[in-house]
């Protein structure tokens, strides 16, 4: 691993969907009792790997977004935090947000 990349969980908040699967996920963090918006990841995974993602994302699906402070224009389609992605990342922005953030794996939160 490259030593200027960092690795963490995310929430996973929502997605945005694509023909096969996912194109990207929205996460985000619990920061006290809200929920704060990271921003996207879009790689890391295969084509057969984005549609296993979305089959388990599609039986979480909820119509309104949990973030505590909305999104401007949101492609997403929201989802009840059940999964944590695993994303390493480059840095975060002064908004906040991922940068150059790469897709590690999916878990089910228990």
């Amino acid at each position: 691993m490259d030593q200027d990349q960092d690795r963490q969980a995310f929430l996973v908040i929502g997605f945005v969907k694509d023909p096969t699967g996912v194109a990207a996920l929205y996460l985000g963090k619990k920061e006290g009792a809200e929920l704060i918006y990271m921003g996207k990841v879009g790689t890391g995974w295969s084509r057969i790997a984005a549609g296993k993602i979305r089959k388990q994302l599609d039986t979480v699906a909820t119509a309104k977004s949990p973030l505590t402070k909305p999104l401007r224009k949101p492609k997403a389609t929201w989802v009840e935090q059940f999964f944590a992605a695993e994303v390493e990342y480059r840095d975060i922005t002064s908004e906040g947000l991922l940068r150059q953030s790469s897709f590690k794996g999916l878990t089910k939160m228990t």
